[in-house]
């Protein structure tokens, strides 16, 4: 199994625009967006955002597959959001 997935901070898959989101930009998501999450140790994983704090210095994520995490500044996950590439 893979862990140590590397994505550049921002890539095209062809049916997604993938972006590297640091704490600053957390202002930016909207529930229901569709991240991907690296938690250290863990394999990379798909997720939406449930719930963002009125600061957006913390939101909710269900983690597909497996449930809800919070992710908060200092928490070590690294957050990309995904978005629907053009056609």
């Amino acid at each position: 199994m893979e862990t140590n997935i590397k994505i550049p901070d921002v890539h095209s898959t062809g049916d997604y625009h993938v972006c590297k989101l640091g704490y600053d930009d957390w202002v930016h998501l909207n529930e229901g967006d569709r991240v991907l999450v690296q938690v250290p140790g863990s394999p990379l994983q798909n997720a939406t955002v449930d719930d963002i704090g009125d600061d957006a210095s913390y939101f909710w994520l269900w983690i597909d597959g497996y449930g809800r995490k919070m992710t908060f500044d200092g928490d070590s996950s690294t957050i990309f959001k995904l978005t629907e590439s053009p056609r």
